[in-house]
This record gives C-alpha cells, sequence and structure tokens, in this order.
C-alpha cells in the first residue's frame, strides 16, 4: 500500500482520537506513533493538510453529509463511519489533484479495516451519493490527461 494510503489511515485514527480528546493534531500523531508501528513518515504534508481542512470544514461537512443520509440521522452514525465520511468528502472537495474514484475506494477500504461488517457498504452507499458533484472533476481530469499525453495545449 502506497505512502498515502497510510497518510488517510493516519487521518483517521488522528480525528477518531479528537472525537475523544481535545489535544492538538500534532500531538496525537506524535503519540500514535511513539506507541505503535506507525512510521512518522506518514505524517507528512498531506495527512496533516487533510486533518486540518477536515477540522475546518467539520460544521460544512456535517451538513452535507446529513443530506445524503437516506432514512437515518447523523447523530446514529457510528464515530469510525462519521470520520470517514467527513475525511473522505474532504478529500473530494479541497484536493483536485485526486480523482474521486481514488478518494472512494481509499476510504472504503478503510472502512473494511476499521469499521464493523457493515461499514464498508454503508460508506460505500454514502459516498456513491456524495461523489455525484464531483463526477465533472474526474472527467476533467481524465481529459487533462489525455490532452497532455497527445502534445495537444491544455487551456489555462
Amino acid at each position: 500500500m502506497g505512502k498515502r494510503h497510510h497518510s488517510r489511515r493516519m487521518a483517521l485514527q488522528v480525528l477518531y482520537a479528537r472525537e475523544y480528546l481535545d489535544d492538538p493534531p500534532q500531538e496525537i500523531a506524535r503519540r500514535l506513533v511513539d506507541s505503535s508501528e506507525i512510521s512518522r513518515s506518514y505524517w507528512n504534508s498531506f495527512c496533516s493538510d487533510l486533518v486540518a481542512r477536515t477540522i475546518e470544514g467539520r460544521d460544512s461537512l456535517d451538513i452535507e453529509i446529513d443530506a445524503a443520509l437516506e432514512h437515518w440521522r447523523i447523530e446514529r452514525l457510528s464515530k469510525v463511519d462519521h470520520v470517514i465520511l467527513r475525511l473522505a468528502l474532504c478529500e473530494m472537495r479541497t484536493f483536485p489533484d485526486i480523482p474521486v474514484r481514488v478518494t472512494l475506494n481509499e476510504y472504503i477500504e478503510l472502512a473494511k479495516q476499521f469499521g464493523t461488517a457493515d461499514s464498508s457498504a454503508f460508506v460505500n452507499g454514502i459516498l456513491d451519493r456524495l461523489s455525484k458533484q464531483f463526477a465533472e472533476k474526474d472527467f476533467d481530469q481524465r481529459s487533462g490527461s489525455a490532452k497532455e499525453e497527445s502534445g495537444a495545449p491544455t487551456p489555462g
């Protein structure tokens, strides 16, 4: 698994811990590294940016997640599933260089690793609804890549 996968996993662990602690994310990350097999290299600029952006956007992320839930209330989400959904939505919103399908796959895998037996299917369904607004982002990236590879000028 790639470094970004491990960084996402660390971001999940840091934000999950913040659900119960008021400590700064850097302090939680340091303790995770000190107490386990987690490499310090996973607390990198991608991970720290993802954590910071998720914390900053928490309220708006929750509003959007709540709107995507059908016959369910956000308060009833497990903490792990809730943090996974926040991270995934934040990544789709604020990291334009990462294809949406990569984000979806990564967080569904994290739901399998950290959630319940039903978490990955549940997270998949909610992320599918949330990702519809970003379908254009993936299309633009594929079009841009094809233009760059063909030597055609890209708009800009």
